[in-house]
């Protein structure tokens, strides 16, 4: 009973001092080829490929998000993904991320008003928000806020 005891002690301070030490957030580090692969009435699925970086020394895996979407300074409002990203330690690797767009009246416009926008080969991203981040033994909300200028006819 008295190694039981101690195992749980040192488990329960291993926990502590891990769980109070903030990882380092997964960077976006580019976002490429962007395109619409879905579109209804109700919603708009829009595939980007990112590079994501995870400068721990675990695994990440970011399975919710809360980001705001603008395209070229049009609000899209919320975005959410459909699928687990799964991030080695120590890495850079490219994810193709399915963003889903709820649509309503607000958006219909907004999205007129992008294409209205589209001038260029070029359209300027921005997504600012949350991901939620679970690695080694505990889940973090990270705060996301990228801008980046992206081509989208290659």
């Amino acid at each position: 009973m008295n190694i039981i005891k101690k195992i749980f002690i040192f488990l329960f301070l291993i926990n502590i001092i891990t769980g109070c030490k903030m990882h380092k957030p997964v960077e976006f580090q580019k976002v490429e080829k962007i395109n619409v692969s879905k579109a209804s009435f109700k919603q708009i699925t829009i595939d980007a490929e990112v590079t994501l970086k995870n400068p721990n020394f675990y695994s990440v895996s970011a399975d919710s998000l809360d980001l705001n979407l603008n395209l070229n300074k049009v609000d899209f409002g919320n975005v959410r993904i459909s699928n687990t990203l799964d991030i080695p330690a120590n890495s850079e690797k490219m994810f193709k991320i399915p963003f889903k767009v709820s649509m309503n009246a607000e958006t219909v416009s907004n999205a007129i008003q992008f294409i209205n926008s589209v001038s260029s080969n070029t359209v300027d991203i921005r997504l600012k928000g949350k991901i939620r981040a679970k690695g080694f033994l505990f889940t973090k909300w990270v705060n996301v806020d990228v801008k980046k200028t992206v081509e989208i006819f290659k």
